[in-house]
């Protein structure tokens, strides 16, 4: 759906706009209903005043017939009316969440690193809701506020005029009343928000981290924390009730007084002949319908207040731009030969990427470069792998190859050309991960297997499975390949897994594999069952390989050894060893601690 990027009544606008005609519909019922039920007032003075005061029993019948009537359209009017009202509702919040969820999906990875995800869980959630009520529930009091407002103030005029003008001079008193509370009552709303992103975050890490705070035995400070968090946010929603509670009671002590005000006046008018009973009652009953609104309203513009909280929160999700974007002229890449080229990348997170050669200052966190003027390059069909301690900045360089980074300066080439000039969907098509945690999603492993190709058909899928020495284990499970796996991929072991993500790169075909530290975490026997697989998989194909265990990449064509985000050592096995440099310390260093 379109997302307008200026204003935030424009884009609430927009979200009702394809359901107008329904929408209209069940505004024009709400119009009707608003005037129904300001019929009763009339009826009863004409009781009072007609069949009570002059005898006129006749119009009795009428009078008891159009209440009854009265009741009956009303009852049907508001039926349909709500009906309406929620079945617009729900296509506005349907059409909101899977509007965001598509931004989300089209994002760059650089926005997930500044925005939590229980910010972003309670945006499409709770946001979601509070907008589809502005846009529906609290639209509707309005329209039925305003009307009432409308038809009770003609009728006023008509009874008494000099009397309504006497009404109106409350009125200045809701304004006032708006004015000192409203924002009190919006500052207090933002903070609210704020600390309920912060509550779903903290309950989104301590749940998926429920393994590790078990492990420790820190159930009790992880309470304590979150109750923390719990009274912080009690504390902000006691202060929002608070002065919308003020808001409120402001605005029925005005209208207390001001009723108290023309009854007493009324009352003067009735013994002095300019009124009857019948007159005075409907009037007092009308100034209700006047200045009921007006508490209606103030308790309104409270929620609206919330509301265009949560439209603004949406609109800083729809109208976020990726970082990364296809170029103006990128060209269609169906197939890759795979030759990579890293030439002087300078790289630094939450920074920009420089088009005039030079680093750009980081717009984030830290000053430090995660890669300092990394160069080297892969032929097609080698196998490179990248060594070095934890944080040498490994990892950061396969996110570059995928672009899920644009380098802060410096150039990745494929095939001679810069990825940047490369459509994003063949570069990615192109290359395949096996990451050292394997995601797998709640679906069967055939599912799983075919995720980056859907289309595949079940020999292919079998095929893959073989070559990832999974098949025998697949024909073992009662449903076979139709097995579900479970939430947290509890049916699978760690190298159960990994040779699922084998299957998924294999099916893929991808002409660059990206191997991320995929064996670190096995046992012997699953290392050596997945270093058979690897090895078929890599087969006529480019291999990143980022490597925690040196003896599994020997026999690679190109050893890369960083240090700091620097590389300060290339060659092969036998070279590095020879050279007596960081290579050689990181291999002696793991042999000793193996013997």
């Amino acid at each position: 759906m379109c997302w307008p990027t200026v204003g935030n009544f424009q884009s609430t606008y927009s979200l009702i706009k394809p359901y107008r005609a329904k929408l209209y519909a069940a505004l024009g019922l709400t119009v009707c209903n608003s005037i129904l039920r300001l019929l009763p007032p009339l009826i009863l003075a004409v009781l009072i005043d007609r069949v009570a005061g002059q005898g006129l029993w006749g119009l009795l019948g009428l009078m008891i017939g159009l209440l009854i009537a009265h009741a009956l359209v009303s009852g049907l009017s508001n039926l349909l009316s709500i009906y309406l009202i929620q079945w617009v509702s729900r296509r506005i919040a349907f059409d909101m969440r899977l509007a965001m969820y598509r931004k989300l999906q089209r994002l760059s990875l650089n926005y997930f690193h500044h925005h939590s995800t229980g910010m972003v869980l309670e945006r499409l959630m709770g946001d979601v809701t509070q907008v589809q009520n502005l846009c529906t529930s609290q639209m509707v009091q309005a329209v039925m506020d305003a009307v009432g407002c409308a038809f009770a103030l003609t009728v006023m005029f008509l009874v008494n005029w000099q009397l309504t003008i006497g009404a109106l001079l409350f009125l200045p008193l809701y304004v006032l009343n708006y004015r000192i509370c409203v924002r009190r009552i919006r500052r207090a709303n933002e903070n609210l928000r704020s600390k309920r992103d912060d509550i779903s975050d903290s309950l989104q890490q301590n749940l998926a981290g429920a393994l590790v705070v078990k492990s420790f035995g820190q159930e009790r400070r992880e309470t304590r924390q979150y109750t923390a968090q719990c009274h912080d946010a009690l504390r902000l929603g006691i202060r929002t009730n608070v002065w919308g509670g003020l808001f409120n009671s402001g605005s029925v002590m005005v209208q207390v007084i001001a009723q108290a005000t023309i009854l007493f006046l009324g009352c003067w008018l009735v013994i002095d002949g300019r009124m009857s009973y019948g007159q005075v009652l409907a009037f007092v009953a009308y100034t209700l319908y006047l200045l009921g609104p007006a508490v209606n309203f103030s308790d309104l513009f409270n929620q609206v207040e919330q509301s265009m909280v949560s439209v603004r929160r949406v609109n800083e999700v729809m109208q976020a731009q990726p970082d990364i974007q296809d170029s103006p002229g990128a060209r269609s890449m169906e197939r890759l030969t795979g030759q990579i080229k890293f030439r002087n990348l300078w790289f630094k997170y939450g920074c920009r990427s420089s088009e005039q050669g030079q680093p750009l200052s980081q717009t984030g966190e830290g000053s430090e470069y995660a890669l300092e003027d990394v160069s080297f390059t892969a032929q097609p069909g080698q196998m490179v792998a990248l060594v070095g301690h934890t944080g040498a900045g490994k990892t950061t360089v396969a996110k570059l190859l995928f672009r899920f980074y644009d380098p802060t300066d410096g150039q990745v080439f494929i095939d001679g050309l810069d990825i940047r000039n490369i459509r994003l969907a063949d570069l990615r098509r192109n290359i395949a991960v096996v990451p050292q945690e394997p995601v797998l999603f709640k679906a069967s492993i055939a599912e799983n297997i075919a995720y980056g190709k859907p289309r595949a058909t079940m020999d292919q899928i079998v095929a893959a499975a073989k070559a990832a020495e999974l098949d025998s284990l697949v024909c073992d499970m009662p449903e076979g390949y139709d097995t579900q796996i479970g939430e947290a991929n509890l049916k699978l072991s760690s190298g159960q897994r990994q040779r699922v993500a084998i299957a998924r790169a294999v099916l893929k075909d991808p002409a660059i594999l990206v191997l991320d530290e995929a064996t670190s975490s096995l046992d012997s026997e699953s290392e050596r069952m997945i270093q058979r697989a690897l090895r078929r998989t890599m087969k006529g194909r480019t291999s990143l390989v980022i490597a925690h265990r040196l003896s599994t990449i020997v026999h690679a064509d190109l050893i890369v050894v960083m240090e700091q985000g620097r590389v300060v050592e290339q060659g092969t096995h036998w070279q590095l060893l020879s050279a007596g440099g960081a290579y050689r310390d990181l291999y002696e260093r793991q042999f000793t601690a193996v013997a």
